[in-house]
């Protein structure tokens, strides 16, 4: 045999050697990795709700780098984003989910060809029923959008300030500057009080209504005292010049620069988001920072307290936002 063919005979054992050696240590690496069920893989959105409020639930679960289940969870509406799920477990129709940071976690059993979860959410002693649905675009998910985007409405930038870009209708230019004003007045206090400084302008929606402004917080069955909310650099507000049945043009100026507040302690606590605080540490801190406590209304809290046993700590931080009496109408913004 020549030299020339030696030289190519033992090339091309080289090469299949290699090859089956390559092949191998990909087979071994495969076999070596835990096997997770992949069926909950893909994003599945919810709807928390707890005592009229509507809260939406982002889950997505993908594979790791180890093979295993892992994946994070979002709340919009609470400004939340990509909180770590601690645990993942996929077991026949079950799903089971911990999120340790929020003290949370999810339990559920798969249905309609594994498209949706049916289950229950705890969180803080509390339990609430949840149904997920597999999604694949949140924004644009059914079941949650239709009846906002039958009262949608146009706003568009009509006034920057220094630290605020502020949206309405051109029927409500004329109380932007109030509100820019209101803002402003109140931002360096907030943001000093709390250690924080926002990167970039807050946006500031005002919408022409009651029923609009439910509309785009997936609640149309929202009591008229809501009417202001806080996410991470936006905040969301009724139009002062039509206020509805609760609240006043004054009460409107209090009520964005709660949301300020919101919006602030979201800056401050970062990636965390308000997992961990109590609502009525977060809510309360808002109150006083907004000056909505008046001297009738510190009489009425004085006389209800008197008169009944003071809510616990639980009840505080799970309480319904539906008002279940005047006083609560008064001072929920």
């Amino acid at each position: 045999m020549d030299y020339e063919m030696t030289q190519k005979l033992r090339f091309l054992r080289n090469l299949a050697l290699t090859f089956g050696a390559c092949f191998l240590l990909a087979l071994s690496t495969a076999v070596g990795q835990t096997t997770a069920d992949t069926s909950a893989v893909g994003t599945w959105l919810g709807v928390l709700e707890a005592g009229g409020a509507r809260l939406r639930l982002v889950l997505h679960i993908a594979v790791s780098n180890t093979g295993t289940l892992a994946g994070t969870v979002d709340s919009p509406d609470k400004g939340v984003k990509g909180i770590p799920l601690s645990r993942v477990y996929v077991s026949g129709d079950s799903l089971v989910v911990a999120v340790s940071a929020a003290l949370a976690g999810y339990e559920g059993k798969f249905a309609d060809e594994r498209t949706t979860i049916k289950g229950i959410w705890k969180e803080g002693g509390t339990v609430f029923p949840l149904k997920l649905n597999r999604t694949i675009d949140t924004i644009k998910s059914k079941g949650l959008h239709d009846y906002a985007e039958d009262n949608t409405v146009s706003l568009d930038l009509q006034k920057t300030s220094l630290h605020f870009d502020l949206y309405s209708s051109d029927t409500d230019r004329e109380a932007l500057d109030d509100i820019a004003k209101a803002l402003e007045e109140n931002y360096s206090r907030i943001t000093d009080h709390l250690q924080t400084q926002f990167t970039v302008k807050i946006r500031v929606y005002v919408y022409p209504d009651t029923k609009t402004f439910h509309a785009t917080m997936y609640m149309p069955d929202a009591p008229d005292w809501a009417v202001g909310a806080a996410g991470i650099n936006e905040l969301k507000m009724v139009s002062p010049l039509n206020p509805g049945s609760v609240h006043t043009y004054a009460s409107l100026m209090q009520a964005i620069v709660h949301e300020l507040v919101h919006a602030a302690v979201l800056n401050a606590r970062g990636e965390r988001g308000l997992a961990g605080l109590p609502k009525w540490l977060n809510e309360g801190y808002a109150f006083y920072e907004a000056h909505q406590m008046n001297d009738d209304m510190r009489k009425a809290v004085k006389s209800h307290s008197l008169e009944e046993a003071p809510p616990t700590w639980v009840q505080l931080d799970t309480a319904s936002t539906r008002p279940e009496s005047e006083l609560d109408a008064q001072t929920c913004s």
